[in-house]
């Protein structure tokens, strides 16, 4: 990977050749390697921007993260699995198929509504304090229940 240092960046400069015509940066020299925290752990790699984008590989995870005040993350963690956050709008776009499988569950949760459509039909459901289910055949199972105070069935004796 390359990226060109910033101008004041201590940087390795090599000749190809005995002329000193076309020289090429072959990499940053860092100066902060053992006081930085991030770069003082040599199992840890870090490539980061002025600008406050970085991609850290650690033993057991891979994360990259924009360099905004609210920045963009995905992580790679062996202990966790994937996270993906977004302080916007956050997109899955495929030409083919998105399958979410688990043996477990899926949970979904959002502050107002969750809603599923089907592009070009009228077919989908939405999730907002209510079920609304817009289809062309739509098969409806269900149950209600209702709670009664206990009944007390004890035999009473006769007054007389």
């Amino acid at each position: 990977m390359y990226s060109m240092p910033i101008v004041g960046t201590s940087a390795r400069l090599y000749f190809p050749n005995e002329s000193s015509e076309a020289p090429v940066v072959t990499g940053c020299v860092r100066k902060n390697g053992s006081s930085c925290a991030k770069t003082s752990d040599t199992t840890k790699r870090y490539f980061g921007t002025e600008h406050g984008s970085e991609i850290e590989m650690t033993p057991g995870a891979l994360s990259i993260k924009g360099g905004s005040k609210e920045p963009l993350s995905i992580s790679f963690d062996d202990n966790v699995g994937v996270t993906l956050k977004s302080p916007k709008k956050l997109s899955l776009n495929a030409d083919g198929e998105i399958i979410i499988k688990t043996p477990q569950s899926v949970n979904i949760k959002a502050q107002s509504q969750i809603l599923a459509a089907k592009k070009g039909t009228q077919s989908g459901f939405s999730i907002e304090n209510e079920f609304h289910f817009l289809g062309d055949n739509v098969i409806k199972n269900g149950s209600d229940r209702e709670a009664y105070p206990p009944f007390d069935d004890e035999q009473r004796q006769a007054r007389r």
